[in-house]
């Protein structure tokens, strides 16, 4: 099995979980390198956004004293985004990040867990 192949069924796994639309690996400037998505028409035009998005977290954490950004969190009327880095403790501007679009009732606490089930192997695919 290649080794996008294997990051798409570890996606898609994500797609199993209540309330979840979208799964996605994405660079630092918002290139998607894979996804899987349901309901959800052009998953390419959230990838800049949300790397923005990510870049002012971890902004506001350096602001702080504190530069390690474990998770960032986006809700929206009827959406969520929760997005975790996948490459440790590279600069910034080469960091990969697993990112999970859900509805707003999704549980929330699951898809923490699932992330973080996950993140070592998606690391390890990468």
């Amino acid at each position: 099995m290649s080794d996008m192949s294997m990051l798409q069924m570890v996606l898609k796994k994500f797609l199993n979980l209540a309330g979840v639309m979208a799964a996605f690996i994405l660079e630092s400037d918002g290139t998607l390198i894979e996804h899987a998505t349901r309901g959800i028409d052009d998953i390419d035009a959230i990838g800049f956004p949300l790397a923005e998005a990510i870049t002012a977290s971890t902004a506001i954490a350096t602001e702080m004293g504190d530069t390690a950004l474990s998770m960032a969190f986006c809700e929206f009327g009827e959406s969520f985004v929760l997005a975790i880095p996948l490459t440790g403790e590279k600069p910034l501007s080469e960091v990969t990040y697993l990112a999970i679009i859900a509805e707003r009732d999704a549980n929330i606490g699951r898809i923490r867990y699932e992330l973080k089930k996950n993140k070592d192997l998606i690391i390890s695919v990468l």
